[in-house]
């Protein structure tokens, strides 16, 4: 118990950054953003299982696993049916992310390095800004996390262990793809570094992993097999890579920077000065890194991951989505953090002020979220602007918050031919009686739809509601 304390105390440091993830985590969870039309759409399908009191193996999509869903179950029967039920198990993830990455990073590069990627990754406006939403797409750091521990994780049982949540990755959502072709390619690329006992014993083992991933993959495989109308054309989506390389460095600096993901809560993009300042600061850390790091092999081969995981990416996706990017954009912040930490050893940093540096970069990363997303949120509820997004736009409409809308549309039948408004009202309709949502424009008393200016109607209801228009039918 005392060499528990003892360590406690040593490490208190530690434990102040893990109280400031928990904060940032917990702090307005249930309603900033507010519940998102995909987090109800796939929330409802916990309802439908629920209903049916029927086994289900497909998800929401054919892409999207129900493992997901069944996960969610204790939580949305404990805490009903809200955002807060949805991201609470997105968060206690997170949580196990967070040690996980840790240890993996403590291990690789040292405890200084690792402290300072995993802040810069964890606080980022992008990990902040995302990782709380509930949706399945949001568990793939998650299971990159544990898919290399399992790997490197000196065990009989490692590789059976890596293919399993390899394969239980890809089940949660298919997007999972480029990463679990990345972390293969680089964990093969590494054993070429280990020695010749542990390739043999590796790729003699490597079976074993590959009926686990199979295990895990199976069914989703089956499914994708089966119902092929919401996957799109494979064929034409390849076809137009060369289209999305190429739109790529003009999306890079407001991608990695995260201005467009704070615009997806206040409708504005950071100002380009700022945006360019926090670009090219992550992209000289990621190549300073190359030449001042102690493991040059492995930090380099993280950067080959970084490239794998991008190039595949373009090639499977048929547009630019921000969530698409999120694993892109959080590994240049992790190895731009242990850049940092290298060069804290490198100019000879004594070890106590580094560990100061380290909390006030935390809190640093925390207000500078907190007064661009959390406070303008606070203030107006979200925004519904369009901002560009590489070769596309994309609106801030899909956050704000729906609380306001609920309270004018109480007991009235409405109807919304915006389907992210529908998927919302649709899971929210489980737990409150008091919202009427029909399927048909005729038997509606109001019609909701998103504010796009200050335009007001004689037949408009509630014309306090800053992001959300309802008006009588006509």
């Amino acid at each position: 118990m005392n060499s528990i304390l003892l360590k406690a105390r040593r490490n208190y440091w530690v434990l102040i950054i893990f109280a400031l993830f928990l904060i940032a985590n917990f702090s307005y969870l249930g309603s900033v953003p507010g519940l998102m039309g995909d987090e109800g759409s796939e929330g409802q399908n916990v309802f439908e299982i629920l209903k049916s009191k029927q086994v289900a193996v497909v998800g929401e999509r054919s892409y999207i696993g129900v493992l997901i869903d069944y996960v969610r179950i204790p939580f949305i029967l404990g805490l009903g049916y809200n955002a807060f039920a949805l991201r609470l198990p997105i968060v206690i993830a997170s949580i196990v992310f967070f040690w996980m990455m840790l240890f993996l990073l403590k291990k690789t590069f040292g405890l200084m390095p690792a402290i300072f990627g995993l802040i810069l990754l964890t606080f980022s406006p992008i990990y902040l800004g995302e990782q709380r939403l509930a949706w399945a797409i949001t568990l793939i750091p998650f299971f990159i996390a544990t898919s290399i521990f399992f790997f490197y994780r000196e065990s009989k049982y490692n590789f059976l262990l890596a293919g399993l949540f390899l394969g239980l990755g890809l089940s949660n959502h298919i997007i999972f793809l480029p990463s679990a072709v990345a972390v293969i390619v680089i964990f093969l690329i590494s054993l070429l570094f280990r020695g010749k006992k542990i390739i043999s014993t590796s790729l003699s083992n490597f079976w074993t992993g590959l009926i686990s991933f199979w295990a895990g993959f199976g069914i989703q495989f089956a499914i994708l097999q089966l119902f092929k109308e919401d996957q799109g054309n494979p064929g034409k989506v390849a076809e137009l890579f060369s289209e999305r390389f190429q739109n790529l460095p003009n999306l890079l600096p407001s991608l990695l920077s995260g201005s467009v993901y704070i615009a997806r809560y206040s409708g504005q993009l950071l100002s380009q000065p700022n945006t360019f300042l926090i670009f090219y600061t992550l992209i000289f850390l990621t190549f300073l890194g190359l030449f001042i790091s102690k493991q040059k092999k492995i930090y380099f081969l993280i950067i080959v991951g970084i490239v794998i995981h991008l190039v595949a990416l373009l090639y499977i996706i048929d547009r630019y989505s921000l969530r698409y990017f999120v694993v892109f954009a959080l590994s240049v912040w992790l190895v731009s953090g242990l850049s940092l930490g290298f060069l804290l050893q490198k100019i000879s940093i004594p070890l106590n002020f580094q560990k100061i540096i380290a909390i006030v970069l935390a809190l640093i990363l925390l207000f500078f979220s907190a007064n661009k997303i959390l406070f303008p949120f606070l203030k107006t509820g979200g925004n519904t602007n369009n901002f560009p997004l590489g070769n596309r736009e994309e609106s801030a409409e899909a956050l704000v918050d729906i609380k306001p809308l609920l309270s004018c549309i109480s007991d009235k039948k409405v109807f919304s031919e915006n389907i992210h408004i529908r998927n919302r009202l649709t899971f929210l309709t489980n737990s409150n009686n008091k919202i009427k949502l029909v399927e048909n424009f005729k038997n509606a008393d109001y019609i909701i739809e998103y504010r796009k200016d200050s335009v007001k109607n004689a037949r408009e209801i509630c014309p306090t509601l800053i992001n959300f228009k309802v008006s009588k039918k006509k």
